[in-house]
């Protein structure tokens, strides 16, 4: 794998090669889909613009002073066409975040891997995926879900 070498090598340059650490322990569609991953990151602006404004200058990009809610609407007809063409268009997507460790409901993993389901025992996580996918199912071209 010349192509995977070349790869790690950018990363380790640029003090990113932490994002290998586990590539041993990985199949071969796995480490594929790493690579594929990495290949669309943009290293240069990692280190010519984030890292010199976030770590080294420690720049707030939010005024948490000044922050205020979002505000919160009941989309239009014409709001849910604008957002399926944005969708179709891959300019905007669907972000799923878990709200961590799942300790204080006695379970020892991320609250999204929490069986919610009262019959089928599915999580959070497999709950909202499977309407994701149901969502994709129905655009034109389909939008994608990436699975870790």
């Amino acid at each position: 794998m010349l192509e995977a070498d070349f790869i790690k090598k950018k990363y380790e340059i640029a003090k990113q090669e932490h994002i290998f650490r586990f590539w041993d322990e990985l199949n071969d569609d796995e480490k594929i889909e790493l690579l594929h991953q990495a290949m669309t990151i943009n290293l240069d602006e990692i280190e010519s613009s984030l890292i010199p404004l976030l770590v080294v200058e420690k720049k707030r990009i939010i005024d948490y002073e000044t922050l205020e809610p979002p505000v919160v609407f009941r989309p239009t007809d014409e709001d849910k066409t604008f957002g399926k063409k944005m969708l179709a268009e891959n300019k905007i997507c669907f972000l799923l975040v878990a709200g961590g460790q799942g300790t204080r409901l006695g379970f020892d993993g991320p609250k999204g891997m929490y069986p919610v389901g009262p019959v089928s025992s599915k999580t959070l996580f497999q709950i909202h995926a499977e309407k994701i996918i149901k969502y994709q199912d129905r655009m034109d071209p389909a939008i994608s879900l990436l699975t870790p």
